[in-house]
């Protein structure tokens, strides 16, 4: 194969790869959370519910939470939770639940929050935000 043949079948192959990353459709993930304080002893809960209405379902992903309540002490505190699906329907019914046991939690303070996922024939979703009180925050350093 000549040189020219080469550089011709991978600038196809780059151009093809763009061409089907970006006719993905968005998954159209939605999130809730809440605050659950202990009944009587225990840790504060922090549970977010997660669905999608992207239409049909999403096929063969890992969805996966986490929370860091710490974040100046970096990457190795954030906790993680995945949830693997063959096929997750759309909708608020068929949501998927993360429960946190928050061991410092204070009110006053803001932690983060990651959710993450990558399916086949959507695009891989990633957000960054951050709780505090009983809302979301965004923009947090």
């Amino acid at each position: 194969m000549k040189f020219e043949h080469i550089i011709f079948l991978l600038v196809v192959a780059f151009l093809g790869f763009s061409f089907y990353q970006n006719e993905r459709p968005d998954p159209q993930l939605r999130f809730s959370g809440r605050i659950q304080p202990p009944l009587f002893f225990g840790d504060t809960e922090f549970v977010v519910l997660v669905w999608h209405q992207q239409p049909g379902a999403i096929h063969n992903g890992v969805l996966t939470a986490e929370v860091n309540e710490d974040p100046q002490k970096r990457d190795q505190y954030w906790v993680t939770v995945p949830y693997s699906f063959e096929n997750w329907q759309p909708n608020e019914d068929q949501q998927v639940t993360f429960k946190f046991q928050l061991k410092q939690y204070d009110a006053s303070r803001p932690f983060h929050f990651r959710l993450k996922m990558e399916a086949s024939y959507v695009k891989p979703y990633y957000l960054e935000d951050g709780w505090q009180g009983n809302n979301w925050v965004s923009n947090l350093k």
